[in-house]
């Protein structure tokens, strides 16, 4: 069995960080074929990795808060949080356009996806168990 489904809280940050190392030495090599800004570019994918962990962090407390509350207190909580995990990775993709442009936007597009690949990836990571 997988430690993913054990206990995802603490094990999906630790296979978001190695994928994200892992990608930063593509986005390097990649730099030697297209001659990008290298370091906007690392820079604002690990900003957009790190939104993704906030957010993923904001949806396990969300859904903790979900199974021990009331139905009033639910429904008063579901909106802002979903503004907030929207507003961060709004601010994010909105600083990587206007401050650098494409190739940072492309980066940042990646880097919040990684909660969702660490995900997927799960069964090359633990070998298939």
């Amino acid at each position: 069995m997988s430690k993913l489904t054990e206990n995802p809280a603490k094990e999906v940050p630790k296979r978001v960080l190695m994928l994200g190392l892992i990608l930063t030495v593509i986005i390097v090599a990649l730099n030697f074929l297209l001659d990008f800004n290298l370091w906007w570019v690392i820079g604002f994918y690990w900003l957009a990795v790190c939104a993704n962990l906030i957010a993923f962090r904001m949806i396990v407390i969300a859904t903790n808060v979900m199974v021990n509350t009331s139905e009033e207190e639910k429904k008063k909580s579901i909106a802002p949080n979903l503004m907030m995990r929207y507003a961060i990775y709004l601010g994010v993709f909105f600083l990587a356009w206007f401050l650098d442009g494409f190739p940072s936007l492309i980066a940042t597009f990646v880097g919040v996806q990684m909660v969702s690949l660490s995900i997927k990836l799960d069964i090359f990571i633990s070998g298939g168990d």
